[in-house]
């Protein structure tokens, strides 16, 4: 059985697979940051789409995944960053959807 990606490489296409098929859950914390940040669902969905590249993220995996920054452009073409736990469920790829970060103003 295979288990959650180790690779930027494989995280990135495991995003878009989990966000294409809908496989993806957010989290109480992901909902009030994007409130927070006024980032609409389908904006986030969409960057996690276009994904352009990931990063790991320090957090601690709560459901034997593991943790990811993901970037990529929303509905608007604003930058943003999703933090996202990938994770194997029944053999599909999902996704914890665990934090939302514009970055549209931010050098990268």
């Amino acid at each position: 059985m295979k288990g959650p990606p180790t690779t930027s490489a494989a995280a990135l296409a495991w995003v878009k697979v989990a966000a294409k098929a809908n496989r993806f859950v957010p989290t109480v914390h992901f909902n009030q940051q994007a409130r927070a940040r006024k980032v609409e669902f389908d904006s986030a969905k969409a960057a996690l789409l276009r994904a352009r590249r990931v990063e790991p993220y320090p957090a601690m995996p709560e459901n034997g995944g593991t943790c990811w920054r993901v970037f990529g452009r929303g509905l608007e073409g604003e930058q943003l960053a999703i933090g996202v736990e990938l994770f194997l469920d029944a053999n599909e790829e999902w996704a914890i959807l665990c934090t939302v970060i514009d970055v549209s103003n931010r050098r990268r």
